[in-house]
């Protein structure tokens, strides 16, 4: 069941147009979801085509809780507000784009409190590297959950980005306010693999 809800995410960032998909398809074709997962993916939908009428922290909550009625989903909220101040203090006056990615990475990767970033493996999908109460928790997880907590301090400071990915392996792109972009590779603290 945790394969299916992720590859079913999966499936609703491919189908609005927010990923970059080089490879196979993320979801077997004729997926039948209960009502409810319908409904969220709607609202993922919205959330990655940066409807900013949906919240993003919101969104992935509930589905860590429809994962896991008994999420402590409270606590994320804590842990965001925590590191928005922390990087906040990093940002120097007049902060340019990379000024902030550069803030944003030393705060998630090489912190005090650093997270602990793995490849996402489709074949051996582990719920505790992709739900955001799960990563927050044990402050590890897969590219897939924290990329999740990089858009959502992305948000915080004006960065304009989203989740792409190529096959199985997810990254943040970030673009610039000439629409510029950078793809950054959590698995390397947030280094960007190139730029356009």
């Amino acid at each position: 069941m945790k394969k299916a809800l992720f590859l079913v995410l999966a499936a609703a960032l491919a189908a609005c147009g927010e990923v970059a998909t080089e490879g196979g398809a993320p979801a077997p074709a004729g997926t039948v979801l209960p009502a409810e997962t319908e409904d969220l993916l709607l609202r993922l939908k919205a959330v990655f085509q940066e409807n900013r009428e949906v919240d993003l922290l919101e969104t992935v909550l509930l589905f860590s809780l429809q994962a896991d009625p008994e999420a402590e989903t409270g606590k994320v909220g804590d842990y965001l507000e925590y590191k928005v101040q922390e990087v906040r203090k990093r940002i120097p006056e007049g902060a340019s784009l990379r000024d902030k990615i550069a803030a944003i990475n030393l705060e998630l990767f090489r912190s005090k409190t650093p997270i602990a970033v793995a490849p996402l493996e489709l074949d051996r999908i582990d719920a505790d590297t992709f739900y955001l109460d799960r990563v927050v928790a044990r402050r590890a997880g897969d590219v897939f959950g924290t990329g999740i907590l990089y858009l959502l301090l992305c948000q915080k400071f004006d960065v304009t980005a989203r989740l792409a990915h190529i096959r199985s392996h997810y990254f943040v792109r970030v673009t610039g306010p000439k629409g510029e972009t950078m793809n950054l590779d959590l698995l390397r603290g947030g280094e960007a693999e190139n730029e356009e």
